[in-house]
This record gives C-alpha cells, structure tokens and sequence, in this order.
C-alpha cells in the first residue's frame, strides 16, 4: 500500500530529486544481485522468473507472490522445524507492525502538511521521512523474501545438527 500514499503536491521539486536518489538506486541493484543469488538456490519447479536481470521493481512483489504459493507442509513437523517457524512468524509480524506504523505515520504527516499544521522542522522530517521510504519498502522487501525462501527449504533442518541448529536459530532471532 506504500506506492498508493499521497504524495504533496507542494513537494514536486522535491519528488524529482527523490526519484534520481543513488541510495535507492543501489539499494534496488543490491537486491536484483541478492534476487539472483537467492533464486539459484529455489527448486527448479518453482522458480517464477527464469531471467532476473532488468526485472523492474514494480515486479518484485509478484515474484515475492509466486514463491509465497509454493506449498509448505508443517503438520507433524518436528520440534526443530517448529522453533524456526516460530522465529519465522514473529519476524514476519514486526515487518507487518513496522510497515503500518510507517503507513500511519504518513498519512498523519500527509494530513498535517495539507492543512498547514506542520512547522519546519516538521515539515523537514516529513521530507526526509519520504526520502527514508524509499530505502525502507525495498528492505521490508527483502526481509520477506528471505522469510519466504527459509520456509521454501524448512525441513532441511532436520538434517542440521544440534549445536548447528542452534547457531541458525540465534542467527534468525537476531
């Protein structure tokens, strides 16, 4: 719902400079090369999109869909397999609690600039705020697509060891 928010019309200066941002723009090239090394690692069966490169960031989210539709069986899971699930779930709630914040903090903001109620400083934070978002989406992004390819290859911690295991468990919790 990010792309959706209201943009100020007061800020169409400020919108093109936010379009040519290089922090953006590397940040969409690291995760087109993250994309790329994760996919090589995605059964063959399932894999949306065969040629990664020059893929638009306005795809992202339906080669995100297509993986979150491959089919993930977790009854009867042993209890290794259900901790990472857990560890799994919990990070996929704070990327929900922090990208509603973010919605709602925007559209307060959005609200305020319209009605001329933000002072300077205000006015200075929300523009940074937008700029922010830009490097935010991408990187929420990310995180699910990593949280999406764990679950693609969860049973492969049965075969893990102990002190293995518990190494990737601290490793996702932190």
């Amino acid at each position: 719902s990010w792309p959706l928010l209201p943009f100020p019309e007061d800020l169409s200066q400020e919108a093109a400079r936010l379009e040519g941002n290089s922090e953006s723009n590397a940040c969409n090239s690291l995760i087109t090369k993250i994309l790329h090394e994760l996919f090589h690692h995605m059964p063959e069966d399932h894999l949306a999109f065969r040629d990664l490169d020059g893929l638009p960031t306005e795809k992202w989210p339906q080669l995100l869909a297509e993986l979150c539709n491959i089919h993930v069986p977790t009854l009867f899971c042993p209890r290794g397999v259900l901790e990472v699930l857990v560890v799994l779930r919990s990070i996929s709630a704070q990327c929900q609690r922090v990208s509603s914040q973010v919605t709602t903090s925007l559209q307060l903001r959005h609200r305020q600039w319209v009605e001329r109620r933000l002072r300077s400083r205000q006015r200075q934070n929300y523009v940074r705020m937008l700029n922010s978002i830009r490097l935010l989406s991408p990187v929420l992004y990310l995180i699910l697509l990593l949280i999406a390819l764990e679950l693609v290859s969860i049973h492969a911690i049965q075969r893990k060891g102990t002190q293995e295991h518990q190494q990737y468990l601290n490793t996702l919790r932190t």
